[in-house]
């Protein structure tokens, strides 16, 4: 494949510019979604924008191994790609929080807190393992729980776009 300047692009290029593509709409996403003021906008941009950066960074990090991340920032990724791809239930790893939403009590004070897409946690998200043999099921649940528990300690509750920077700096720099 060419690029713009008739120079072949390797695959190692390709790999990053689709992660720094995505990852920057997923930002400009995100930001829209906070700048319009409330808490039940559309995520439909969020939503595919989380699900496109994570599989272009676990393609990226897949392929490069030697990628400057911590093991739980990895683990955390696989996770969130992998529920993303094979769980049975439609999920998402989003929400919104901030803003303000209707009625406010009278013992309640006004307040409107900035508005950011965090990392959901759903623990009753399981892997649809159509495994027969024990043995690998047993090494199959356990790397799924150790990642799940990777992506808890690490992602959840947490801004998206700051936890997801360091992978976007990782991959930039690599």
């Amino acid at each position: 494949m060419q690029n713009h300047n008739g120079m072949a692009d390797t695959s190692k290029q390709i790999l990053k510019s689709n992660f720094l593509i995505v990852y920057k709409q997923l930002e400009c996403a995100i930001h829209e979604y906070a700048s319009s003021g409330h808490t039940t906008g559309n995520l439909t941009y969020v939503d595919a924008y989380l699900a496109a950066s994570i599989h272009a960074a676990m393609d990226y990090i897949e392929r490069f191994k030697k990628i400057k991340l911590s093991k739980k920032v990895i683990s955390a990724c696989r996770y969130a790609n992998n529920t993303l791809k094979h769980n049975p239930r439609l999920i998402t790893h989003r929400k919104a929080i901030g803003g303000f939403e209707f009625p406010f009590g009278a013992e309640e004070s006004f307040s409107f807190e900035e508005i950011d897409i965090v990392w959901n946690f759903d623990p009753s998200i399981t892997m649809d393992l159509k495994v027969h043999d024990p043995k690998v099921r047993e090494n199959l649940e356990r790397c799924f729980n150790y990642r799940k528990a990777c992506f808890k300690s690490t992602f959840a509750g947490k801004s998206i776009l700051e936890t997801l920077e360091p992978v976007f700096y990782a991959i930039s720099n690599d």
